[in-house]
């Protein structure tokens, strides 16, 4: 049972070899985890994280470190669900597109998080990124661990840089997000070139809320393609969706979306 003292519970969810040296989906290794903080990130976890480009398991150690984090932040049932999921390349059973997700569960959404905002803790050292079965198998968390330490794109400066001055004066394509969240009736999907773009971008966009605001209502998204988008997304608290440029045609078609493209003036 988790420690009513403790805030934070940590959760692995990837296809991981069983008894029967076949695969299949399930929660991996946990930190003060109940029954019914893995049945959440059971529920809201990815099954799929497709990069730009094809990848198999041959690839470089600088390549793995390069494939795309998808970072969620999501506040559900009272609580603050974040999950990091990244390609984990084949299962057991030699299939291509595992994915593994840490996710790790705030139970306290009134007390002010170390880092200031969700996405802050995107790309922490903290949370395991493991590609390949054999390195899915063997994750092991620390026992003790509670709120990952924050992530290498924490500057706010050079976020608020980025969006008014590195490619010229882009902050109307904020007060369009904002426009779009406030009138909670389409989804705001925002394209951009790279990761590093979507997290200063978010960063951004949280620095206009305070710190209790972007724990309590900002639902985002650092990854997601036009493709694998679900039909239907909600018409209530619409999450930020961040997707690659080169998925922005792509999207044109749907009524239930927005589009924002920084680079369009």
């Amino acid at each position: 049972m988790t420690d009513p003292q403790r805030r934070w519970s940590h959760v692995t969810y990837a296809s991981f070899r069983n008894r029967a040296a076949g695969g299949g989906w399930h929660t991996g290794p946990s930190v003060a985890a109940t029954p019914e903080d893995e049945q959440l990130v059971v529920q809201y976890a990815p099954t799929s994280v497709v990069p730009t480009s094809p990848v198999d398991d041959f690839i470089s150690a600088k390549e793995i470190a390069e494939l795309p984090r998808r970072f969620e932040y999501l506040p559900v049932q009272g609580q603050g669900l974040f999950m990091q999921s990244v390609p984990a390349g084949k299962d057991a059973t030699g299939r291509p597109g595992n994915v593994f997700t840490h996710a790790f569960i705030d139970h306290d959404l009134s007390a002010p998080l170390a880092a200031t905002y969700p996405i802050n803790l995107y790309g922490s050292p903290d949370l395991q990124t493991p590609f390949r079965i054999a390195s899915v198998d063997a994750v092991e968390l620390v026992p003790d661990l509670q709120e990952p330490r924050p992530g290498p794109l924490t500057d706010l400066a050079v976020a608020w840089t980025m969006v008014t001055t590195m490619l010229g004066d882009r902050s109307g394509a904020l007060f369009r997000l904002q426009d779009v969240l406030a009138e909670g009736s389409l989804t705001p999907i925002l394209t951009v070139r790279n990761a590093n773009e979507a997290v200063y971008w978010l960063q951004a966009l949280s620095s206009t809320l305070s710190p209790e605001e972007s724990r309590t209502l900002l639902h985002f998204s650092t990854f997601e393609h036009a493709q694998s988008l679900p039909a239907c997304l909600p018409e209530q608290a619409p999450p930020v969706l961040v997707v690659p440029h080169a998925d922005k045609e792509a999207l044109r078609r749907r009524e239930d979306v927005t589009v924002i493209d920084p680079t369009d003036l």
